[in-house]
């Protein structure tokens, strides 16, 4: 099938079909406000495929499964569940646009560098990846108001 955007919000879908990776013309995928927990990895096959849209999910964080997208553009994830980023999110060189808004718990340390950049949080997330952060870090001057 020559599907380029597929929009399949506000359906209560709680897993996607492995076979997805069949829409290889498949550029923007909106999974907006279901009950997923993860993707297949099988979605990473869309060579197209450069905005996700989970926002308003169960995701309890970004799994190798999407961090292994490098093509990805834009990842708009906010209002799921997830605390943290992981350092895998590095590994998506391509993403220019990344939404994590009204994640309870989000570190306020990745808030605070992404509303700096999207460049800068994905640039210390390979530092942190290749070990290059250690000793110590400096957060003064950053408005936090509890410690991460």
């Amino acid at each position: 099938p020559n599907i380029v955007d597929l929009d399949v919000s506000d359906n209560g879908i709680t897993q996607l079909p492995r076979n997805i990776c069949r829409l290889n013309e498949l550029q923007v995928l909106n999974l907006r406000d279901n009950e997923l927990t993860d993707v297949p990895v099988e979605l990473g096959l869309c060579s197209s495929l450069h905005t996700l849209n989970i926002d308003g999910n169960r995701f309890k964080e970004l799994s190798t499964n999407i961090c292994s997208m490098a093509r990805l553009q834009v990842l708009t994830a906010a209002r799921n569940q997830m605390k943290v980023l992981p350092c895998d999110l590095a590994n998506m060189v391509g993403l220019v646009f990344l939404d994590i808004k009204g994640n309870e718990g989000m570190s306020e340390v990745a808030s605070m560098m992404l509303k700096e950049s999207v460049s800068r949080l994905m640039g210390y997330l390979r530092e942190v990846q290749m070990g290059m952060v250690y000793g110590a870090v400096n957060l003064s001057r950053r408005g936090l108001t509890t410690f991460p």
